[in-house]
């Protein structure tokens, strides 16, 4: 595993708030696949587990990714104007502190990745790589608050 990927690797445990989605995503994979197709992913079967999550958009050549369809909590996080944008247009800080650098392990590991910030405000953030089109597609990102750090 590259030393990028370490940075990112999941945790032995995740928060409470991240293991709904995380479990969600694995129960969503098809047969023997390890990474579900990304139409297979209905946010509404996430209830309210939902408002945390933004699905992002990965395209290759370059490698980019695209603010997609996001939750009311994670909405209201981002800012109702960075829907549509591209996360090298955002500044890297606050909600998109090494977002980029996250998402582009897990497009090219293919496997889910993890980030902690533990300065003000603390948050732990989840990166899930879904399939379509014979590669990483999109990614379904989880965002928590952690409280008392």
């Amino acid at each position: 595993m590259s030393d990028a990927a370490n940075a990112y690797a999941m945790p032995a445990s995740l928060e409470p708030e991240l293991v709904p989605i995380y479990e969600y995503w694995r129960a969503t994979r098809r047969g023997g696949n390890e990474v579900p197709f990304w139409d297979d992913v209905k946010l509404p079967s996430l209830g309210d587990s939902a408002d945390d999550v933004v699905l992002i958009d990965a395209f290759e050549n370059p490698l980019r990714f695209r603010l997609g369809l996001a939750g009311r909590s994670m909405a209201a996080r981002f800012g109702p104007e960075q829907a549509g944008k591209f996360l090298h247009e955002l500044a890297a800080d606050g909600p998109f502190d090494h977002l980029e650098a996250q998402c582009a392990v897990a497009v090219r590991s293919r496997v889910p990745t993890y980030f902690r910030h533990r300065s003000a405000p603390a948050y732990a953030r989840i990166a899930l790589p879904l399939w379509g089109s014979g590669r990483v597609e999109m990614l379904l990102v989880a965002v928590t608050a952690i409280g008392g750090e």
